[in-house]
């Protein structure tokens, strides 16, 4: 490489020197007496040990850390070990670390330690392991190496990214920290493998951790994995679970498992779960899929199921359907539900339809089961929206046609609203 010439006064010649790894360079800015602690106002105000550490020039690194402050920081409280394992540059975290102190806290609240374990580096958390602290913890999260090891790194972009989970990391974590460490949520780290669809790093944390734990909601281990779909870390974790746990609101590991759209949990946790279960809202597994739309959950869930069970405001898993306009589930349903149900307001599964904002479109999902009050009454309501004097010569109709069936005794009738002149009259 051909000689750089150091006839430049500037200081910002040093740091371009240490960015680009020209030790030679760097020696001879040094000494034409450039400060090596003085901070670069165009590489973000970091001293040339730091430029250098970030770029993973090793032998500038290794020229400079004899005439270099390794604890100086720069303006977001990083060292120049920082930087190296920010950088992933292994070679330059281990020529800086002797002198280091790993420990320290950048402004984010983070130690080398946190960094090297939220990037899955296992050499780095290796290398470092060696002076930092693995009981460390971020001072705002209040996590540890542990807890961002098991979270992973998003790497791709959030549209097409992946989550990078590294097991060699959580595997040289897990038995030098306090694996049952809580965060400031009041959750482990195994807590964030359960819930990152990682069973891997789940099977390696079980030796450490206390797998009878509950979340300050009552939650357990079985159900945080059941609510994030998370199929392999469910099956790790039901022979040590019990199912039928309930959380504070009541809900079981099967009726947190509905949310997602696989029915996979569903079915692994289904022949050791109550289906009939209802949580604080008097909400069932099928009610549950029902409002969500998961058809071939609801599917699953029916033959184990009350279909017309209520809620505590007398809703069915039917009415949860077309009240949160699944519509696509309600035949399903509705096949297999008793139509004459009411809820707290009186209301049918066919006079929640014909009540809607989308009624057209409910009504349709009902039609096949429709009774012939059903259909009386829909009449009478439209035509009473229509025209309220030709709703009333409908009735007398219904009534006059009712009475010739011998289904009801002759009477007068009363308005397009109440209720239809028949035997089989119900309210909707």
């Amino acid at each position: 490489m051909a000689a750089h010439k150091t006839s430049s006064n500037s200081p910002e010649d040093l740091f371009e020197a240490a960015a680009r790894g020209d030790a030679s360079a760097v020696a001879d800015f040094l000494a034409a007496g450039h400060d090596p602690r003085e901070k670069s106002y165009g590489e973000g105000h970091k001293t040339p040990l730091m430029v250098a550490a970030a770029a993973g020039r090793e032998n500038t690194v290794a020229a400079l850390l004899a005439v270099s402050d390794l604890e100086q920081k720069d303006p977001e409280g990083q060292t120049a070990l920082m930087h190296a394992v920010n950088e992933d540059h292994l070679a330059c975290a281990a020529l800086l670390l002797p002198g280091s102190n790993p420990n320290v806290l950048s402004n984010s609240g983070m130690t080398a330690l946190h960094v090297a374990a939220s990037r899955q580096n296992p050499s780095m958390i290796k290398l470092l392991l060696t002076r930092a602290d693995p009981k460390a913890k971020t001072r705002d999260s209040r996590k540890t190496a542990l807890h961002l090891a098991c979270e992973g790194e998003w790497r791709g972009g959030w549209n097409a990214g992946t989550l990078a989970t590294s097991t060699d990391c959580v595997a040289l974590l897990a038995g030098v920290s306090d694996a049952n460490a809580m965060d400031c949520d009041g959750l482990p780290a195994v807590w964030r493998a359960a819930r990152q669809l990682n069973a891997d790093c789940l099977r390696v944390l079980l030796p450490f951790v206390d797998v009878q734990f509950k979340s300050p909601l009552g939650y357990s281990l079985l159900m945080a994995a059941a609510e994030a779909g998370a199929t392999e870390c469910v099956k790790a974790l039901l022979p040590l679970s019990d199912a039928r746990w309930t959380a504070v609101n009541g809900d079981t590991a099967l009726i947190a498992s509905i949310n997602k759209w696989s029915a996979d949990c569903a079915r692994l946790l289904l022949p050791v779960s109550d289906a009939r279960h209802a949580n604080n809202e008097g909400e069932t597994a099928l009610m549950m899929a029902a409002m969500h739309g998961r058809e071939e959950t609801a599917r699953l869930l029916l033959p184990a199921s009350d279909v017309n069970a209520q809620c505590k405001y007398g809703q069915t898993a039917l009415m949860k359907a077309l009240v949160y306009e699944k519509f696509e589930i309600v035949p399903l349903l509705a096949a297999a539900s008793d139509m004459t149900v009411e809820n707290v307001h009186g209301k049918t599964a066919f006079g929640l339809a014909a009540g809607m904002e989308r009624s057209a479109d409910a009504i349709e999902a009902l039609a096949s089961h429709a009774t012939d009050e059903d259909v009386e009454r829909l009449a009478l309501k439209l035509m009473d929206e229509f025209s309220p004097k030709l709703a009333a010569q409908l009735e007398s109709r219904f009534l006059r046609l009712a009475v010739a069936e011998g289904l009801t005794e002759p009477q007068a009738p009363t308005n397009a609203t109440a209720t239809p002149p028949s035997a089989r009259s119900r309210r909707m």
